[in-house]
């Protein structure tokens, strides 16, 4: 993944200020029947992510509100109705609630890309990671790691940032982005040394009061 940031002024003006890291958003419906309009991937973590805005409150909400206070593709959803800390307990009061107080991270929190050279001596060589089902078209989530080459990796590795985490997403496999029946095909017959790329796109939501 590459990203590009662009900041722009006019000739002898300041760059304008950067938009805010979190923002405490309002949605409302008429009743649980109509939709949300939000497309979430809910894989592997405790916040929503922000797949799409399609019609519906959101999409309401976003024509009568401020740049500033609209929620947008690639945002992260931190809590609902002071729910937080589980993507499955959110969506679950999300489908419940006809009103939403929502805390959302902004899209200009950029992923974190992570690369991991490993050394698989055969094909029974066990990588110890599980991943999130079902697996959806954003790489393979990392659910659980187990004794096999990933462990022993983090284990060398003092940094814990630097380490695979649980909720990381596995994007490349020897620089090869594919589906993730493409790359879980990939990992089962690679063999000697492999470049693993791996992103990290939930950013730690600053603590509140």
């Amino acid at each position: 993944a590459a990203f590009l940031w662009l900041q722009i002024r006019a000739a002898g003006k300041d760059y304008p200020p950067a938009p805010p890291d979190e923002s405490e958003i309002t949605l409302e419906r008429s009743s649980v029947e109509q939709p949300w309009g939000l497309d979430l991937n809910c894989q592997g973590g405790e916040m929503l992510h922000v797949v799409r805005v399609l019609p519906g409150a959101a999409c309401e909400h976003n024509r009568r509100a401020c740049p500033e206070e609209q929620l947008r593709r690639g945002d992260f959803v931190v809590s609902a109705n002071r729910i937080s800390g589980n993507a499955a307990l959110l969506q679950a009061e999300m489908r419940r609630a006809s009103r939403l107080d929502l805390r959302v991270l902004r899209r200009t929190w950029r992923p974190m890309e992570l690369s991991f050279q490993v050394f698989r001596p055969s094909s029974r060589s066990k990588y110890g990671l599980d991943f999130v089902e079902p697996m959806e078209n954003n790489g393979l989530v990392v659910a659980r790691i187990t004794r096999g080459i990933f462990r022993e990796l983090n284990s060398a590795v003092s940094d814990v940032a630097l380490q695979l985490q649980i909720g990381d997403r596995i994007v490349s496999v020897d620089d090869i982005k594919e589906p993730p029946a493409g790359l879980l095909y990939r990992l089962e017959v690679a063999v000697g040394h492999l470049q693993i790329g791996a992103i990290r796109i939930a950013p730690q939501p600053t603590a509140k009061p």
